[in-house]
């Protein structure tokens, strides 16, 4: 995001703070009008806020971070902490207004939380979601692309089953093993669109007296 380089005919509804010069430079706070209206409290430098400071929109959605100037005004890129009216928030790089580069965003619950690369305001890259307290029973950590699992990725999920393989799409894609260990089974192969498809073993298990697994079946998978 840019803020308008004409932001001092912008304000309404007053201006405090510190001057110099007839314009706004130190610590301030201005209402500002565009097509989105904000109210910026930090530093200006000036005229125009630069370093640290706060965006508030009507919206409820608040930046807090740095500022840089540009050729045109002034532009939201650095390290900052984004705050929704949801209760959701991120912390970490941000780049014209976008999440981007390294990051943690926790979801409204404030248990769902993504520590990982952004792109442009997705995740992208390299990253864990997790989606309990305890972080070590429902989550996924792994390759993102365009705010979706790409690539190779592990995922454990509540039943305890444990995937480790390939991703498109969101979609367990390509080869993959998965372990489903409330039914003690287990899958090791080609997958398409989420499920076994093409060439892979799926075997069952079930446990002797002793209680060790042996396999109990194994076959070659044509499908989900």
């Amino acid at each position: 995001m840019t803020t308008d380089s004409s932001l001092l005919s912008l304000v309404v509804g007053g201006y405090s703070g510190s001057w110099k010069r007839d314009t706004f430079h130190g610590a301030g706070k201005a209402h500002v009008r565009r097509h989105r209206p904000f109210v910026f409290s930090g530093n200006f430098v000036s005229g125009f806020p630069q370093g640290h400071g706060s965006f508030e929109w009507l919206d409820g959605v608040v930046y807090d971070g740095v500022v840089t100037r540009n050729e045109e005004g002034c532009e939201l890129s650095g390290t900052a902490t984004y705050r929704w009216q949801n209760g959701s928030t991120y912390t970490g790089s941000v780049l014209n207004g976008s999440r981007h580069g390294s990051g943690t965003y926790v979801a409204q619950d404030g248990i769902t939380t993504y520590e990982g690369e952004w792109y442009q305001g997705k995740k992208h890259g390299k990253g864990t979601i997790y989606y309990d307290e305890d972080r070590n029973t429902n989550y996924y950590t792994g390759h993102w692309n365009n705010n979706k699992r790409h690539g190779y990725g592990e995922a454990n999920y509540p039943s305890g089953s444990i995937y480790k393989g390939e991703w498109k799409d969101g979609m367990r894609h390509g080869h993959g093993e998965m372990q489903w260990n409330d039914v003690n089974e287990e899958y090791i192969g080609e997958w398409v669109l989420g499920h076994p498809h093409g060439k892979g073993t799926h075997r069952y298990f079930s446990t002797n007296s002793n209680n060790n697994y042996h396999a109990a079946h194994a076959a070659a998978a044509g499908g989900g």
